[in-house]
């Protein structure tokens, strides 16, 4: 029974130097003795083994939700955004208020172009409305006429 025991791969508290409760060498379930099936499951025992290694190298999993965590890293961001915000130099400054009077340039321009395209199309939907009435006249003239 001995052998059988040592062919065996060592359990968890066996790796970590700990005493099982049983004397014959298994591995105890509980520690009330009742049977739990996510204990038993081959998945738990996995995990626990990882978290009780990563206990043992110092590895502490956050305290904090993944919640918590994207919170904290936007504020973060935000506050290092209004730090820069904050520390800009005249240059900077100078440099920002420059790029965005030419933006606004560049809309006027933009909005001047399509107001002119607009007011082409109108003289040209004109012209051609004026053409279209004085041969509707033409017609009926001399059709008149004869």
């Amino acid at each position: 029974m001995y052998w059988l025991a040592l062919l065996q791969p060592p359990t968890m508290q066996q790796e970590l130097g700990l005493r099982s409760r049983s004397t014959d060498g298994a591995k105890a379930e509980t520690s009330s003795g009742d049977f739990h099936p996510t204990k038993a499951s081959r998945t738990h025992n996995e995990l626990h083994k990882e978290l009780l290694l990563a206990h043992k190298k110092g590895l502490v999993l956050s305290s904090r939700s993944e919640l918590q965590q994207v919170l904290e890293r936007r504020k973060r961001v935000q506050s290092n955004q209004e730090e820069e915000g904050l520390s800009k130099t005249p240059l900077e400054d100078m440099l920002l208020r420059r790029q965005q009077k030419q933006l606004e340039r560049e809309k006027e321009q933009d909005e001047a172009t399509r107001s002119e395209a607009q007011l082409m199309e109108f003289f040209r939907v004109r012209q051609n409305l004026r053409k279209i009435h004085s041969v509707i006249q033409e017609k009926t003239a001399n059709s008149a006429a004869e």
